[in-house]
């Protein structure tokens, strides 16, 4: 086994190279007080995600990854069944405190009962739930399940979710036949499992497994309150959470969000988020990208409020956050800049908002720590020992957080430059001093807009005014996405959010036939390939129903199309689309304040003796020193740790530029230089006086 690292000697001249980018900036200051502290560290925001179930019909094949089911994508060695040690050893550095099973979209067709038992009665199943169990013991991480939510028919998925919950939490009595089953396969205690997920990223359905599902918000809410309460059953203890609809983080108000919190809020414990962001649908030039990473943060937090604001206009409640996955763009046009340095650093700035308890974040799981298209580590999964390990950029930052953690947050504040950003994909601009909300720019006119002329062979429309069309289908096949009208934007600066707001429903010549899949689309008029920019709404079944969303176009979108949503595959559909009341309202986009270019946290240790402060310097070419001001903490030494990179772009050479050399203490208040695009670790080791009441 080989792990591949930038060693320290190699990069001497580093520091210098980068600090020869651009003049130090100032003056800034970071003022921590030690005796105010906003609570606790939430070590549990250090989670990571593992893949290990059934890939097959998941995304682009048709068959099984054996590595995934045996071996855990690289974790398990099923020879000797036990962790393969290398990768255990970077798990614990890293600090992984929680390890989500089993891994995202596979839970689609994940029935947990194949993965227990005897290994001789498993198949290829060699790393099941208990193998998993065993892993997160040895990392010391707290196991987190999703439970799949399309494996079964929808009316069998609460008995097979409470079938888990007994498996893992009863006593081995009687009438816990599950738990008697773990008894006799060797493991006659509860493992008293805490965190579980009702299903991951519900709304998209089950993908490309066979029959196809897809629920609708409402047919979601029903499995999520009968599963939620056959869970409860078993063990009340347990911790719930229900799937908010994913994406880059402006998805909050989506009509999903708005139906499953009203219908099911009540029924768990936390919301599901999953941010990729940010979502840069076309070619921008690098620097812009890097600096889109950088001015991220701020808005994040924004977000994660939004959906506990959301919580409880719907359900009533606040409901707080487990981020149970999180990274940069997830666009498959962008692979290579998943694991860019940019994306690292923006990943791990964003630990520092998870924190922060005022954003209710309960836990928080990178995707994903080991091998996938994310991986902060690359092993070969088929060698016993991992092989060549590769450790990417987002591994040398967590490892540095992991490293310099304390026991008790203390108040940090930072008054240093800020950037300003123009905005681009889902960021919205940051400019100014204070965040300026939307506001309506008025409806869009759709009346005399409407081109029914141009539609494909067997799709006939009539109306248009009044908010009110109807589409004739006659034996339509196929997916088709005919194109019903062409709206102008406003004439304002910017970007504008869109507010499509009908109703609709489907009438089939056949009342018997089965349903179909059908919607409409907002969009960019230049067309999805070149913009990547559009909202879809889905679920128009045979009832009249009401429907919502919100569109955020480009800064540079000039018009916008109504699209019709026709997704039949083999199958043959005639009948009614019907809409109603069709509005459509235009608002300028919400404006951020200027990001700052540095951001920080400080800790404690537990005996007060240690204080930590976590540094990041946001500017793409700027050093920034900063006077370091260390209220009601005595300092009578200090040493520090930087972690950096030859650029933005990069994914080797990230590493440890410093490592642990003193800090200058003469004069009362210590100054240390950022570099551009770093993050920096500061131990000071003294005595905190007593925390303030």
């Amino acid at each position: 086994m080989t792990i591949t690292r930038i060693c320290l000697a190699a990069l001497l001249t580093l520091p210098v190279l980068l600090r020869a980018q651009a003049p130090a900036s100032g003056p800034a200051s970071i003022t921590v007080d030690a005796t105010s502290s906003p609570g606790p560290v939430n070590r549990l925001v250090f989670g990571h995600n593992i893949e290990s179930a059934d890939t097959a019909r998941i995304f682009h094949s048709d068959t099984t990854d054996l590595n995934s089911i045996q071996t855990g994508d690289g974790f398990w060695d099923p020879a000797k069944r036990a962790p393969v040690p290398a990768i255990l050893e970077q798990a614990r550095d890293v600090g992984m405190t929680l390890l989500r099973y089993p891994g995202g979209s596979l839970v689609v067709n994940f029935d947990w009962r194949k993965t227990v038992g005897p290994l001789e009665a498993r198949g290829n199943w060699k790393f099941g739930i208990d193998e998993y169990l065993a892993l997160c013991q040895d990392i010391g991480a707290v196991p987190m399940f999703t439970v799949s939510d399309y494996v079964l028919p929808a009316d069998q998925m609460p008995a097979n979710a409470a079938g888990l919950v007994e498996y893992l939490n009863a006593p081995a009595t009687s009438d816990h036949p599950w738990a008697m089953k773990r008894k006799e396969w060797g493991h006659p205690e509860p493992y008293g499992v805490k965190w579980f997920e009702l299903g991951n990223e519900s709304d998209e359905g089950n993908l490309r497994v066979l029959p196809h599902r897809h629920y609708t918000p409402e047919q979601y809410a029903d499995y999520a309150n009968a599963t939620a309460a056959a869970m409860r059953a078993v063990d009340p203890s347990i911790k719930i959470g229900l799937v908010m609809e994913p994406g880059s983080g402006i998805d909050v108000q989506a009509s999903w969000n708005h139906t499953v919190l009203r219908m099911a809020g009540k029924s768990v414990d936390f919301l599901i988020v999953h941010i990729y962001g940010p979502d840069i649908s076309k070619y921008v030039p690098e620097s812009e990208f890097y600096q889109a990473c950088m001015a991220a943060g701020d808005q994040t937090a924004e977000h994660i409020d939004e959906y506990r604001a959301l919580a409880i206009e719907e359900a009533g409640r606040p409901l707080p956050i487990c981020m149970t996955e999180y990274n940069g763009p997830a666009s498959p046009d962008k692979a290579p800049d998943r694991l860019i340095y940019a994306v690292a650093l923006e990943c791990a700035d964003l630990l520092r908002i998870y924190l922060q308890p005022e954003h209710h974040v309960l836990t928080a799981s990178y995707w994903e720590f080991l091998n996938g298209a994310f991986g902060m580590v690359h092993s070969d999964r088929d060698a016993p020992d991992g092989g060549t390990v590769e450790e990417r950029p987002a591994y040398t930052l967590y490892h540095l957080w992991a490293g310099h953690l304390g026991t008790r947050l203390a108040k940090v504040g930072v008054d240093g430059p800020t950037a300003t950003f123009p905005g681009i994909g889902s960021l919205y601009p940051s400019t100014g001093d204070a965040y300026v909300p939307p506001h309506s720019l008025g409806q869009v006119q759709t009346d005399g807009r409407f081109d029914f002329g141009k539609l494909e062979p067997g799709v006939t429309g009539e109306g248009g005014f009044g908010g009110a069309f109807t589409l004739q289908l006659n034996g339509v096949t196929g997916n088709t996405f005919p194109q019903l009208a062409l709206l102008p934007a406003p004439k304002a600066a910017g970007s504008c959010d869109y507010k499509v707001a009908f109703e609709a429903r489907f009438v089939p010549d056949d009342p018997f036939s089965p349903a179909v899949p059908l919607g409409l689309t907002v969009g960019d008029s230049r067309g999805w390939p070149k913009t990547r920019s559009a909202v879809s709404i889905n679920g128009i079944g045979t009832e009249w129903k009401a429907f919502g969303e919100m569109y955020h176009a480009q800064p540079d979108t000039t018009a916008i199309t109504l699209q019709a949503r026709l997704t039949f595959g083999s199958a043959k559909s005639s009948g009614r689309l019907e809409v109603r009341g069709l509005r459509i309202e235009a608002f300028s986009a919400p404006t951020f304040p200027a990001y700052p270019l540095l951001t920080a946290c400080a800790m404690l240790s537990e005996d007060g003796k240690t204080l930590h402060l976590i540094v990041f310097n946001k500017s793409t070419a700027q050093d920034i020193s900063a006077r370091l001001d260390l209220a009601h903490f005595h300092a009578a030494s200090a040493r520090v740790w930087e972690v950096n990179s030859p650029s933005l772009g990069a994914v080797t050479g990230v590493a440890e530029t410093v490592h642990g050399d003193p800090l200058d203490m003469t004069g009362t208040e210590p100054v240390h230089l950022f570099p551009a695009h770093s993050m920096t670790a500061i131990d000071f080791v003294g005595q905190a006086e007593p925390q303030s009441p």
